[in-house]
């Protein structure tokens, strides 16, 4: 026949009890977050935009820190700024790299990988490589048609996007490259006729080349006319004419503005 358990013995049997439950409790909160999937390595082009990502399952919270790897920096992998304005989201589980270009150069491989910690510890994800090439050329701002008067300058304006080596601009005429109309302005190059002539009516484009290729701006035309012989002005009002050497008047594009009639207009 059985007896009954002691006080001493119950106390015992508690007590293992607690432990055995506790210490379960205790290796479950305590297991490492485990990475289902991410972001693999990819090509990406200068000024382009991309997403990285990993996806996690954990028992507790987690968090997350993304890293870049600096060669010249110690240690090499550094955390990413919650503020940097280049790469989003730094300690999510999506990095969003906003602009390529701000990670190298043409031939640069960039490298990442997310810091992942739960209560159980921390583990890292693989490292995810963006290798960096630069793209054909691209025109940002295109040239705009015009009608000048023949004497007066003549700006043509276009801007272009160029991360290869060696990048080179020419402006062309009917298809033709026009002699010393070459030079780089800011994003992209301008080419001025201070004083221009019947003969500069024409097709005119830009011309972008790098290493990594060639592109063409919209071709515009380019109207260079004679001016029109003021007929007649209003009277106790301002106009902006001209004279010639001969003494004629001409008038430009501001004969409405100023109230000046000139001759064949409505």
């Amino acid at each position: 026949m059985s007896r009954p358990l002691s006080f001493h013995e119950w106390r015992y049997l508690f007590i293992g009890l607690f432990l055995i439950f506790s210490k379960g409790t205790a290796f479950a909160t305590d297991t490492l977050p485990v990475i289902t999937s991410q972001s693999g390595n990819a090509t990406v082009a200068l000024g382009s935009a991309v997403n990285l990502s990993i996806a996690v399952t954990s028992e507790t919270p987690v968090t997350y820190q993304w890293q870049v790897h600096k060669y010249w920096a110690e240690p090499n992998w550094t955390d990413i700024a919650a503020d940097d304005y280049a790469l989003e989201g730094a300690r999510t589980s999506g990095l969003q790299v906003t602009n390529t270009s701000t990670l190298g150069w043409a031939g640069y491989t960039a490298r990442f990988r997310c810091v992942v910690s739960n209560a159980g510890g921390t583990l890292y994800s693989e490292e995810i490589q963006l290798a960096l090439y630069a793209p054909v050329p691209s025109i940002q701002a295109q040239p705009k048609a015009q009608t000048v008067i023949v004497g007066t300058p003549l700006y043509l304006l276009a801007k272009a996007k160029s991360y290869g080596a060696n990048s080179t601009y020419q402006w062309l005429k009917n298809g033709e490259p026009i002699p010393g109309a070459n030079q780089p302005v800011y994003d992209g190059s301008a080419y001025i006729i201070p004083q221009t002539q019947l003969s500069d009516t024409g097709e005119y484009r830009l011309s972008v080349t790098d290493s990594a290729g060639v592109v063409l701006s919209d071709e515009v035309e380019i109207r260079v006319v004679a001016p029109t012989p003021v007929k007649a002005v209003a009277a106790n009002q301002d106009h902006m004419v001209y004279v010639r050497s001969d003494g004629t008047l001409w008038g430009t594009g501001y004969r409405w503005w100023y109230g000046a009639r000139f001759e064949g207009d409505e």
